[in-house]
């Protein structure tokens, strides 16, 4: 029995042409929002606010989150992210792209998407950068340790992963 229970089932919403969650053995999860938020948070070292914002899970076949995106601080044109997941789990493929995507650009109709990570995050700075975030700018003792935050965007036109 997992961390959402054996009996507790879970919502799965797939996107035309975005693939098959399910090769991975993980499946992306809505509607678990203080729960995936409060991991996601945790791991990152931030405070979730149950009812603060909504959230992607995956989640394994153990029932156990794999990872976790939380989308916080709509404010009718940007939207911010923060992502968690195990060490070397491979749960980020096509199909979990389109679906944070199209939640920030469809669903919510954002012109653009933030993350700020750490500057020492080498491994969250490369992610950002592969699914096609670029850095913005940066602010001076942000991160909880006080080191420097690095801020990225995307913005809805130049985003790969939904057609719009």
């Amino acid at each position: 029995q997992g961390a959402l229970g054996a009996n507790h089932h879970l919502r799965q919403r797939s996107r035309p042409g975005c693939g098959d969650s399910d090769r991975l053995g993980v499946k992306i999860v809505l509607g678990h929002d203080d729960y995936v938020g409060a991991w996601v948070s945790r791991e990152i070292g931030k405070l979730w606010v149950p009812g603060a914002g909504r959230t992607l899970g995956w989640i394994d076949d153990e029932g156990s989150i794999a990872a976790g995106v939380t989308f916080t601080n709509f404010d009718g044109c940007n939207v911010w992210l923060d992502v968690a997941a195990k060490p070397k789990s491979r749960w980020l493929r096509r199909a979990g792209l389109c679906a944070i995507f199209h939640y920030c650009f469809v669903q919510l109709g954002c012109e653009r998407a933030s993350a700020a990570i750490p500057e020492s995050n080498a491994a969250s700075r490369k992610l950002a950068e592969q699914a096609g975030f670029e850095l913005e700018t940066s602010l001076e003792r942000a991160a909880p340790n006080g080191e420097r935050m690095m801020l990225y965007r995307m913005f809805r036109e130049d985003c790969k992963w939904v057609k719009l």
